[in-house]
């Protein structure tokens, strides 16, 4: 909300954090896995292959930010 300009376009697209660029692929912890954000209205058009590098790319970031191998 904070990025948005008047007419709702993100103002720092370009430059927008990991996260951000891999959503709606989040990290479960309760579940130790990756899956797509159920509350994101385009849920239904993650592939599988955007999946498969978003895990790898949350996954290092876990590592590296927490020091946590899962």
């Amino acid at each position: 909300m904070y990025f948005l300009n008047a007419n709702k376009e993100c103002q720092i697209y370009y430059h927008r954090p990991t996260g951000c660029r891999i959503y709606p692929v989040v990290f479960d912890l309760e579940k130790n896995k990756v899956v797509v954000d159920q509350m994101c209205p385009k849920r239904n058009e993650v592939k599988t292959e955007d999946i498969e590098v978003a895990e790898k790319v949350l996954r290092g970031l876990i590592k590296k930010i927490y020091g946590l191998n899962i």
